[in-house]
């Protein structure tokens, strides 16, 4: 089936025949909407309005999962047992919303327990990477799915987050991000717990 001999029907090589035929198939399976119906209005809570368009974060968070956090978190946030902890039902990521965003923007490195499981190991930083409504989008859609049900994090908070650790220069460890001077949104005089 994959061959280059100078035989074959095509002038293109086997690759981008193969690429053609993968881009195809995933337009044809992403497609949800029949044919000249529009999309239904976004109505939920992290909708935004940006340049006249509705935007969902969870949709432009499930992007940013599957690129940047997949690889090691896996599909459906399970992690992998005794490498990369699961995001499912554990309170890193259902419970303080600025322990999450600091997560995110600087990465976390050491022993970290989740789930009653040690941890140990290195997590990135994405603020360098990903603007404020990226890292709300990712972190919106890690607290709303994986059978997780918590409020969206919206890009004001991850910018004051943001303002607030902006001379970090190294990943946080677990035990900082358990001192409250660590956690919380700056200037939210609401709860830090959903």
């Amino acid at each position: 089936m994959f061959t280059s001999d100078s035989q074959s029907s095509s002038s293109f090589p086997w690759y981008v025949q193969f690429g053609g035929a993968l881009l195809a198939l995933g337009v044809f399976l992403g497609m949800q909407a029949e044919e000249g119906t529009a999309p239904a209005a976004v109505s939920s809570p992290t909708a935004v309005q940006t340049a006249g368009l509705s935007v969902n974060l969870a949709d432009e968070g499930e992007q940013i999962y599957n690129t940047r956090c997949m690889s090691c978190h896996q599909m459906g946030g399970r992690g992998v047992p005794g490498s990369f902890p699961p995001l499912r039902d554990t309170d890193w990521v259902n419970g303080d919303k600025g322990r999450l965003i600091r997560m995110l923007l600087h990465g976390i490195s050491g022993q970290i327990e989740v789930k009653g499981q040690t941890y140990s190991g290195v997590m990135p930083p994405w603020g360098g990477a990903l603007e404020d409504e990226g890292i709300a989008a990712v972190s919106t859609y890690i607290r709303s799915n994986f059978g997780n049900d918590a409020s969206a994090i919206t890009a004001e908070e991850v910018a004051k987050v943001r303002a607030a650790t902006k001379g970090r220069k190294k990943p946080w460890t677990a035990e900082e991000l358990k001192k409250k001077a660590n956690q919380g949104i700056p200037g939210d005089s609401t709860a830090t717990e959903d």
